[in-house]
């Protein structure tokens, strides 16, 4: 389900389509919705094909929902596939027998728009709509009223009913475009569409509506680019940011200027620089995009480790200056993680170091694990022994990582524990060559594994370091 959680209803077709050869679902719901993704996507062969299989296997039921899920998706086409009198009949008796229910009313409205009936076809719209005061999908009615009202000649509430749903539309979409949460964008990639209404109430008032466009108005409703970049927030998320930027790009070719798609598209292609290793422009995307949300901490640390990674350390040590005096007042141990961490990837990051260490004590505050930011901190500031403490705190609380063992071995070395700092350097050369050879496949959670963008730039990068300081290579 996760693909339609994202809105990446190809991939559900292809999916689901393979799913339903393999084993036909006991949920009559999944078979209703297959068959309007496979008319979304234009393909009415494969719906017709599946609304027959559908029949076979649902008809004379006595569950009212396996019913009403039957009508649904077999009254889907304005040239229905079965029998609309009958489906009609069908719907018509479970709306007798369920009269408090709005959707049921919907449904039998559906059948009877279908059956030739406007006039009971309008009925049942306008109590579906009176019922479903607390039903978030009481508005799906709308396309198919309007269409209803069009066939008896009421030009005037044809329109009306066509203008509303086009309003209700812009303000679902817009709460699915602008209603996602920005703080956690470094995993999610925004992918976490809140859909306002069930995705089978969504695909059939995006037909109806686009019918009665088509019936009133004589042409079809012009694209949204927002859904262009809910699709590729989806592809994003799932970390095929290649698909993403094509997307992107689309979405941005119809709205230029919108602050929004171009901070998600330099967010994104950030990430495909950093990803092919170029990283002086994944500093230039990053950078764009941090012009966009200046108060945005985890793209100031992403920039600063750009330029680190791509050899550029006046600017990295500027960039650090400048994201110090932005954030060092801060009492958000989150902030201060992501500040204490880039500041710390290298050596004299900041004029002075020391200020750093309140800020490492805070972000240590943040979680098991995290007194490793305090030690970075106290490294960089030459307090080498309270260093050590903070991490061998951190290496008894969570299992190291590179950076933790990074961090140690230049911390023994600095105290003339040689012997031990290459052990160190062992453990952590050892840890980047796992992560480096662990594929694709393995999902587990259990060894090492490269998690964002940043991680593998810090732990890289320190670990030249150690290199250097430890056995003088480069």
């Amino acid at each position: 389900m996760l693909f339609a959680r994202l809105g990446l209803w190809e991939l559900v077709r292809r999916d689901w389509a393979r799913a339903f050869q393999l084993r036909s679902p006991e949920s009559s719901w999944k078979w209703l919705l297959l068959a309007l993704i496979h008319l979304d996507a234009g393909d009415t062969d494969a719906y017709g094909r599946l609304c027959a299989d559908m029949r076979k296997r649902f008809s004379g039921g006595d569950d009212p929902v396996v019913a009403l899920d039957l009508v649904r998706a077999c009254m889907a086409l304005p040239d229905p596939k079965a029998d609309p009198r009958e489906m009609a009949e069908l719907a018509g008796m479970v709306a007798t027998t369920h009269p408090e229910v709005p959707w049921v009313h919907y449904v039998a409205g559906l059948a009877a728009y279908r059956a030739g009936h406007d006039e009971r076809a309008v009925e049942l719209f306008r109590r579906s709509r009176e019922a479903g005061l607390s039903w978030p999908a009481r508005e799906i009615n709308l396309p198919l009223l309007a269409l209803a009202y069009h066939r008896q000649g009421k030009a005037a509430d044809a329109e009306q009913a066509l203008a509303e749903a086009d309003e209700v539309r812009d303000g679902w979409l817009t709460a699915m475009f602008d209603g996602v949460d920005d703080t956690g964008w470094a995993i999610h990639q925004n992918a976490e569409p809140r859909w306002p209404i069930s995705w089978c109430d969504w695909f059939e008032f995006v037909a109806n509506r686009c019918q009665a466009h088509l019936t009133l108005r004589g042409a079809a409703p012009t694209d949204d680019a927002r859904l262009t970049v809910l699709r590729a927030r989806g592809l994003a998320g799932l970390r095929l940011r290649r698909d993403a930027d094509a997307l992107y790009s689309a979405a941005l070719s119809a709205l230029p200027d919108d602050p929004r798609i171009l901070l998600e598209s330099h967010r994104n292609r950030g990430y495909i620089q950093a990803e092919a290793g170029q990283w002086h422009d994944a500093a230039e995307e990053f950078a764009a995009a941090s012009e966009l949300r200046p108060d945005d901490v985890r793209l100031w640390s992403f920039v600063v480790s750009a330029r680190l990674a791509a050899g550029e350390l006046e600017a990295y040590r500027q960039g650090c200056r400048e994201m110090f005096r932005r954030f060092q007042a801060t009492t958000d141990s989150a902030v201060a993680h992501q500040l204490v961490s880039a500041c710390t990837i290298g050596a004299d990051a900041l004029p002075e170091m020391a200020p750093l260490i309140p800020l490492g004590r805070l972000a240590a505050s943040r979680g098991l694990g995290n007194a490793r930011l305090w030690g970075a901190a106290c490294y960089r500031a030459g307090r080498f022994e309270d260093a050590r403490l903070c991490f061998e705190e951190a290496a008894r609380l969570v299992r190291p990582t590179a950076w933790l063992w990074c961090f140690l071995a230049l911390t023994h070395e600095r105290q003339g524990r040689h012997d031990e700092a290459r052990r160190c350097l062992a453990e952590a050369e050892a840890w980047v060559d796992a992560a480096d050879h662990r594929t694709g496949d393995d999902v587990s959670e259990d060894g090492p594994s490269w998690n964002g963008m940043g991680n593998r730039i810090d732990n890289v990068t320190l670990l030249r370091e150690v290199r250097s300081l430890v056995d003088g290579r480069p």
